[in-house]
C-alpha cells in the first residue's frame, strides 16, 4: 500500500509540475505570435527613415501582451537620460500591432521633445489609419511643445471628430497667444468641444486674447474665457473677472467667474464676494461662497507654511 502511494503521489506531482510549467509558459507569446508581430514591422509606413527594428524593438513587441512591462519599458524610454529612447519608441509606436504599446510609445515621446520623437508624432498624427492613435499623436504633440500653427494645420487636415476634439485640447495645452486666437474662432462659430478645450487654458501668454473675447462674446464664450482666467494664477485676471461678478451679467457668467476668482486665490476680491454670499436671494450666492472657502483655505494653508 505504501508503494502503491507512493507511486500515486509521484504522478500527481510530476501531473502538478506540468500544469504549472504549462500554465507559466502561456504567459509567453506563442512563436506564431512571435513571428506574426516581427512580420508586421516591415508593413508601417514606407516613407519613415528609421533604422531596421532592432532587436531592443523585437523584444519590446514580442512582451506586447504584458501591459505592466509595456508601461515600466516605455517611461523608462521617455526619460531623457535613455540615450536612445525617441529611437526605440519611435519604432515600437510606429511597428507595433499593439494598440496599448503604441499609445504609451506616443505618450513618452511627447515627454521626450526632441526632434526626432517630433517627427515620428507628425508622421503618425498626418497618415495613420487608426482615429485613436492619432489623437494620442495630437495630444503628445502638444506635449512636446509644437507650434501652435503646427496644430491649427493638422485640425484644418483633420475630419474624424474625435481627432479634432483632441487637437482643440492640444491646442489649448500649448496656450499661446496664437493657439487662443485659432481656438476663439472657431468657439465663436458654437463649436462646444473648442469651447471646453478654451477654458482649459492655463498659459498666461493668451490673456490678450482672451480679454478680447471678453468684451463681444456670448455668454458661453465669455464663461469659457473666466474659465481659463481662473487657471492662469495672473493678478491681470482678476481684474478682468470681477466685473463679470455683476448683477447685470447672466447668471452662468457671474458663477464662472465666482468660480474662476476662488481658484485664482487673491484675497483683495473677498469683499466683492461677501456681497453675493450674503444674499440668499442671489442664485450666485452658492459659488461666491464654495470661493471665499477656498481662497481662504488657501491663504490659512500659506500662512501656516510660512511659519
Amino acid at each position: 500500500m505504501r508503494r502503491v502511494g507512493a507511486i500515486v503521489g509521484l504522478v500527481v506531482a510530476v501531473a502538478l509540475g506540468y500544469g504549472v510549467v504549462a500554465w507559466w509558459a502561456s504567459d509567453e507569446p506563442s512563436s506564431q505570435e512571435k513571428a506574426a508581430r516581427r512580420a508586421s514591422l516591415g508593413k508601417r509606413p514606407a516613407a519613415w527613415k528609421l533604422q531596421p527594428p532592432s532587436d531592443e524593438v523585437h523584444r519590446i513587441i514580442d512582451k506586447a501582451d504584458d501591459p505592466v512591462l509595456s508601461a515600466q519599458t516605455m517611461a523608462q524610454l521617455g526619460d531623457d537620460r535613455a540615450t536612445e529612447g525617441s529611437e526605440i519608441l519611435g519604432q515600437v509606436a510606429l511597428r507595433s500591432t499593439d494598440q496599448l504599446q503604441r499609445r504609451l510609445a506616443l505618450q513618452n515621446l511627447g515627454t521626450r521633445r526632441d526632434e526626432q520623437a517630433v517627427e515620428v508624432l507628425r508622421e503618425l498624427a498626418s497618415s495613420e489609419e487608426d482615429p485613436y492613435v492619432r489623437a494620442e499623436a495630437a495630444l503628445a504633440l502638444g506635449e512636446a511643445g509644437v507650434p501652435a500653427a503646427d496644430l491649427a494645420a493638422r485640425y484644418g487636415q483633420e475630419r474624424d471628430p474625435m481627432v479634432l476634439r483632441t487637437l482643440a485640447r492640444a491646442l489649448a495645452r500649448e496656450g499661446s497667444a496664437e493657439a487662443a486666437a485659432f481656438l476663439l474662432e472657431r468657439a465663436r462659430g458654437g463649436d462646444r468641444e473648442v469651447l471646453r478645450a478654451l477654458g482649459t487654458i492655463e498659459n498666461p501668454a493668451a490673456l490678450d486674447e482672451l480679454t478680447q473675447a471678453l468684451a463681444g462674446g456670448d455668454t458661453e464664450l465669455i464663461v469659457a474665457c473666466a474659465n481659463a482666467l481662473g487657471r492662469m494664477g495672473d493678478p491681470r485676471a482678476m481684474v478682468l473677472l470681477v466685473p463679470l461678478l455683476d448683477s447685470a451679467q447672466p447668471i452662468a457668467i457671474r458663477v464662472a467667474a465666482a468660480q474662476a476668482l476662488g481658484l485664482l486665490g487673491f484675497t483683495t476680491v473677498l469683499d466683492a464676494l461677501r456681497r453675493i454670499a450674503a444674499d440668499s436671494s442671489d442664485p450666485a450666492q452658492l459659488a461666491a461662497r464654495q470661493a471665499i472657502a477656498r481662497i481662504e483655505f488657501v491663504t490659512a494653508q500659506a500662512a501656516w507654511t510660512n511659519k
